[in-house]
């Protein structure tokens, strides 16, 4: 579960944080990526830090609002983040 992302809003090229619950050990924790399924989906550079914590960087997306997913083993958690110009 995602419970906080910051900085929001973000621009491209920005280091996040995404606290929560539950995002389990290294080995469980399977990626971030922002925008929804499909062509418009971008896969996020991230890194573990701790089953509460995950930094990651904003890819080069155009201005608006997005789903920004993180994905488990145990699961997914879904927030939605403003993404501005930079």
């Amino acid at each position: 579960k995602i419970t906080k992302v910051t900085p929001d809003p973000m621009t491209p090229g920005d280091k996040i944080t995404i606290k929560g619950e539950n995002f389990g050990t290294k080995e469980c924790f399977h990626g971030v990526s922002i925008g929804s399924m499909g062509p418009g989906r971008a896969t996020v550079a991230f890194q573990h830090v701790n089953e509460t914590t995950v930094e990651a960087t904003v890819p080069d997306l155009k201005p608006g609002l997005f789903p920004l997913n993180v994905v488990t083993s145990g699961g997914s958690s879904q927030a939605i983040v403003l993404i501005q110009a930079k």
